[in-house]
């Protein structure tokens, strides 16, 4: 029985998807990382469920998340990275 809610993933198929997503080039421009709704696509689920979890793998040291920009507008924007990504380096403000 379920209470409504999407399914939880765990921070292994989080990881995994990333991972899958940036070798098939799902990336932002400007040496960004994987947009949560992409995540959310991938795992079935919804973008803010997507957020909530990879928000948590940052807290965690997961992952970083990285300034970007859209491939079709090149408006800048928050994506994740690994945080053992090459280009994961956490914008400084």
């Amino acid at each position: 029985m379920t209470d409504g809610r999407p399914p939880t993933h765990s921070a292994e198929d989080v990881l995994e998807a990333i991972d899958q997503l940036l070798e098939a080039g799902e990336r932002d421009l400007w040496e960004g990382g994987v947009r949560p709704e992409t995540v959310a696509d991938e795992l079935h689920t919804s973008a803010s469920s997507a957020e909530d979890r990879l928000t948590a793998l940052v807290d965690d040291g997961e992952l970083v998340a990285v300034d970007g920009a859209c491939p079709e507008t090149y408006r800048p924007r928050v994506s994740y990275l690994p945080a053992d990504h090459p280009d994961a380096q956490a914008p400084e403000y």
